[in-house]
């Protein structure tokens, strides 16, 4: 159950990305509700959230095809929807942010699409976004054990 949700979060973080940024839409910091640019970290909007939870729903219904028992399912749904809000809070509140002053960009690369170095300016240097993507499967896991009556 553990795997089951953490494919559900890292499926609704990657449908909230993907189809939120294709849909388009001015995304919001999660913690702010205030504007933000496209591809900022913490940005959510709300076909990127709408996206999540069919991430999820996809990932639960997936664990029930296979043969779980589909009284799991809503912890399954629960704990990916989790996990991507994990990620997105994560994002907005201490993932490492860089800058590139050549181009007077912020971005989350130790060297710009440009090919200049960038700068930290903010978030814990370590918490990259592979760090953030972890905790969003770790979270995602933990809540749908944690919903799982046994």
């Amino acid at each position: 159950m553990l795997a089951a949700g953490s494919l559900a979060a890292a499926a609704a973080d990657t449908w909230a990305t993907e189809i939120g940024t294709l849909a388009g839409g001015a995304p919001r910091m999660i913690t702010t509700w205030r504007l933000l640019p496209a591809g900022t970290s913490g940005g959510v909007t709300a076909s990127g959230l709408l996206a999540a939870l069919a991430g999820a729903a996809a990932m639960a219904g997936a664990a029930v095809a296979f043969g779980w028992s589909s009284s799991i399912a809503p912890a399954v749904l629960a704990g990916g929807v989790a996990g991507s809000l994990a990620d997105s809070l994560l994002g907005a509140l201490w993932q490492s942010r860089r800058r590139c002053d050549a181009c007077a960009m912020a971005t989350e690369q130790r060297v710009h699409r440009c090919g200049a170095r960038t700068r930290a300016s903010g978030g814990v240097a370590w918490l990259t976004n592979d760090a953030v993507n972890c905790g969003c499967a770790l979270v995602g896991g933990i809540v749908t054990l944690a919903l799982v009556r046994p």
